[in-house]
């Protein structure tokens, strides 16, 4: 199973875990009847409203009719006035419930109750249904029945703990707790999430056409609440009647006067998916986070859609928004650090899978990301420890041919050249056509001065890619180190042909046509690299070098003079001009340029060579002045 194939594997566990508690939100999202308010509200007024103007009322308005943004500003500006503090804490609390925002509203519940002097038993049980929805029940537990000791009619710690039953199959219990529920009628005063409980436990119980009709009355009742959608379809997904899921769905979408809500269309999503209509999986997708463009747990489902589609770009930038709110997930980063590697950028799938491996250092499928994007990044650290940990990875994981180039590039870098021989057998059993693996042959030999080996290597690179300027140039090279400089030019000029502006082709072809003497066509070579960088100090030297050899001594001087402004810290260049001035019978001026190559590089071949003909020359004349 290879790395992004865990991460799904895992985010469906996570699914899976999340339908066993598919009534908490219902209840969560349709209790708000009972957030009436605390003892101490009323010493909290810092300023009078009207009824019109009550941002705590108007607040619960565009709650009710799932208007978030609306809700939110009205619940701010109540705690920016100081106002009814413990209602405005909870009206957030409530809201990010609803966006999936579950640190944010076990912070607002706490926040509600401490405003109400921590008797708030409305918001301790919600908190209660929070922290049994992230898998807390013990803690959930004590927040139920310190609910109910405050207030024994509280519907929500009810509720939980019936919850808590039914988890553990207490059917008696489970319905004595629910009981609590019985009669009520309306949204408002929690019907649907009675007949959702009833239906969970008529379920459990084995009546599942019951559970069937009770679920569909939730739903009825509130069709704008997905958890109520979710129930009917985990009833038709395990009698396999997933077609009739999506319609339970479908049909609820399809009620006049129907809000759809982002938990709803997510879960629609979901199913979908399922039935791996992906196209309609992405578009309920999207259409949940046009919804509510907050809404959390949509954004992986999402991500990992987009992922599969090889949308990376967009993949990345869905993973990111997640994250912003779910840090602690590792499956999203490992995701993140796939879709950046597939857009080879390297560094930041590194980063991505070195997030990943904070939460979790031992995981394999991390260790895998962060050696696969480590190897090709740009940085010497992170390909180093790319490198050493490639080795401890299996064989089987989903490795690719270009993984085992990139650490073989790195291992000749450090010339260790068996360990970066055996990364190319790897290499080419993932990929018998990849001309790189020749390739990189080539460049070990080179490396270890092995120059007719390398020739065999880049020979058989040109075959498999015989379009890759890289290749031809590199040939070429190893041709000329070789020691035959005239198979190297047409090398070089094929590279040059291949990329026009590839400068080293044409400097290196000038050269090896130099060295076969025929120094017309290298001057030619080195006038086309002129054409594009006139000021190219090495053509200019190796203009110089042709007409030197041809004893135009004024056309060489003026070649060199030129060259050495262009780099005055190059010894060729002044013992060129040298060579020139002494073949124009300037001995003092040679003598300068020789003295200024000497300051340079003492050791220069043509300058100890120039030296002495100077002062043969300078012999000459004195001997000659002496008669």
């Amino acid at each position: 199973m290879n790395g992004h194939a865990k991460r799904t594997h895992a985010t469906g566990r996570r699914r899976v875990l999340g339908r066993g508690f598919l009534v908490l939100a219902a209840a969560l999202a349709c209790l708000a009847v009972d957030g009436s308010g605390g003892p101490g509200a009323a010493a909290q007024d810092r300023r009078s409203y009207t009824l019109d103007e009550d941002p705590i009322r108007q607040g619960d308005k565009a709650l009710e009719r799932a208007d978030l943004d609306e809700a939110t500003r009205l619940y701010e500006e109540a705690v920016a006035a100081g106002y009814r503090l413990e209602r405005a804490f909870f009206g957030l609390a409530e809201i990010a419930v609803r966006r999936g925002r579950y640190d944010e509203a076990e912070a607002g519940y706490r926040r509600a109750m401490a405003a109400s002097g921590d008797r708030h038993p409305v918001a301790r049980g919600r908190l209660g249904l929070l922290l049994l929805r992230q898998g807390r029940e013990t803690e959930a537990r004590q927040e139920f029945t310190r609910a109910l000791a405050e207030d024994g009619k509280v519907w929500a710690a009810h509720y939980g703990l019936a919850r808590l039953h039914l988890a553990a199959g207490e059917w008696g219990k489970a319905k004595a707790e629910l009981d609590h529920g019985r009669g009520r009628r309306g949204v408002g005063e929690g019907e649907d999430a009675y007949q959702h409980g009833l239906a969970l436990y008529l379920l459990g119980t084995g009546d599942r056409a019951g559970a069937e009709r009770a679920a569909l009355l939730a739903m009825h009742l509130n069709p704008g609440d997905a958890e109520h959608g979710t129930l009917v379809a985990r009833i038709h997904r395990e009698a396999g009647q997933t077609d009739l899921a999506i319609g339970a769905y479908e049909q609820a979408l399809a009620t006049e006067g129907m809000t759809p809500t982002a938990p709803l269309l997510h879960d629609l999503g979901n199913l979908y998916r399922e039935q791996q209509r992906f196209n309609e999986a992405r578009d309920r997708y999207l259409a949940a986070v046009a919804v509510d463009s907050t809404y959390v747990p949509v954004l992986e489902d999402l991500a990992d859609l987009l992922h599969r589609a090889e949308r990376w770009d967009t993949a990345a930038r869905t993973y990111l928004r997640y994250l912003a709110a779910a840090p602690a997930d590792t499956s999203a980063w490992l995701g993140l650090s796939s879709s950046l590697y597939e857009l080879q950028r390297y560094g930041e799938a590194a980063e991505a899978a070195g997030k990943a491996a904070q939460l979790d250092p031992a995981g394999q499928d991390i260790r895998f990301a962060r050696a696969r994007a480590g190897i090709h990044a740009a940085a010497d650290s992170l390909r180093g420890q790319a490198a050493a940990l490639m080795d401890s990875l299996p064989a089987e994981l989903p490795w690719r041919a270009a993984d085992w180039i990139a650490r073989a590039s790195w291992l000749t870098r450090q010339q260790d050249f068996a360990a970066a021989q055996a990364s190319l057998e790897r290499a080419a059993a993932l990929d018998p056509a990849a001309y790189e693996v020749p390739f990189q042959q080539g460049i070990i030999a080179l490396r270890a001065g092995q120059a007719e080996a390398a020739v065999g290597h880049f020979g058989h690179a040109v075959e498999l890619s015989p379009g890759n300027a890289a290749i031809h140039l590199n040939l070429g090279i190893a041709l000329y180190q070789a020691g035959r400089p005239a198979e190297a030019a047409p090398a070089f000029a094929k590279a040059a042909e291949l990329d026009e502006n590839l400068v080293q082709a044409r400097l290196l072809l000038g050269q090896a046509l130099a060295a076969g003497g025929d120094l017309a066509a290298a001057e030619t070579a080195y006038g086309q690299v002129l054409a594009k960088e006139p000021g190219n100090a090495k053509a200019l030297r190796g203009i110089g070098y042709c007409r030197l050899r041809r004893a135009d001594y004024r056309g060489a001087a003026d070649a060199y003079r030129t060259a050495a402004t262009a780099e005055p810290g190059n010894a060729d260049a002044w013992a060129g001009l040298g060579s020139a001035r002494l073949g124009l019978g300037e001995l003092e001026a040679a003598g300068e340029a020789f003295t200024r190559a000497w300051a340079i590089d003492p050791r220069n071949v043509m300058l100890v060579r120039g030296a002495e003909l100077l002062q043969q020359a300078l012999d000459a004349r004195k001997e000659n002045e002496s008669r």
